[in-house]
């Protein structure tokens, strides 16, 4: 099998690539914070991995501040310290997050 390594940009690209309910699932900011989460992983886990632009749309969400997020999740966690015990918060440089789904 036959790997490339992408670039942030050509990253962000590919999810422009799909259609309207792939292509805005993420900002650019939440682009951007995934494509380095990814690169960090990367190189400490796996040496590299199959992009599937759908399955990170299924699997990560980009809320853009934190009531935002806890709005989705009103019964169950009061608190950001709640969200990261349960899952996976990468927050955004622009003050949001990206969430594993849980």
């Amino acid at each position: 099998m036959i790997y490339k390594t992408l670039t942030k940009q050509e990253f962000i690209n590919e999810f422009g690539t799909y259609d309207e309910g792939y292509a805005n699932c993420f900002s650019y900011d939440g682009l951007s914070t995934l494509y380095n989460y990814f690169d960090d992983i990367g190189y400490s886990e796996e040496p590299s991995f199959e992009l599937d632009v759908i399955a990170i749309c299924c699997e990560f969400s980009e809320y853009e501040n934190l009531e935002e997020m806890l709005s989705d999740y009103p019964d169950d966690y009061a608190s950001l310290k709640d969200i990261e015990n349960a899952t996976l918060v990468l927050p955004t440089e622009s003050g949001g997050f990206v969430i594993q789904q849980f």
